[in-house]
């Protein structure tokens, strides 16, 4: 799962607004028990996050995004070259 959520195909599956931000990079899964620096939590979207990933098969994030153990984040500028989440996932499992 470490970071097939952005993949183009993966995308490409799903048919929501905020498609858009994660492909530009403004918007992100996080993992939760991670320290998070240059984003804003977006719980709210975790639901719709979710519904859509589970409808293209992908359980195990959808699951996540339920549970509070993954939410959707948003890059904020801060004026650093990087805005970063360690508990991105962006590691190989």
């Amino acid at each position: 799962m470490a970071g097939e959520y952005r993949q183009a195909k993966v995308l490409d599956q799903l048919d929501a607004s905020w498609v858009k931000d994660i492909r530009a990079g403004r918007l992100r899964i996080a993992r939760t028990d991670q320290p998070m620096h240059g984003v804003t939590q977006r719980p709210e979207l975790s639901e719709p996050m979710a519904a859509e990933y589970e409808r293209i098969g992908m359980t195990e994030l959808a699951e996540g995004l339920r549970s509070e153990t993954r939410v959707p984040v948003w890059v904020v500028h801060t004026g650093y070259s990087r805005a970063w989440a360690p508990g991105e996932l962006f590691m190989t499992s």
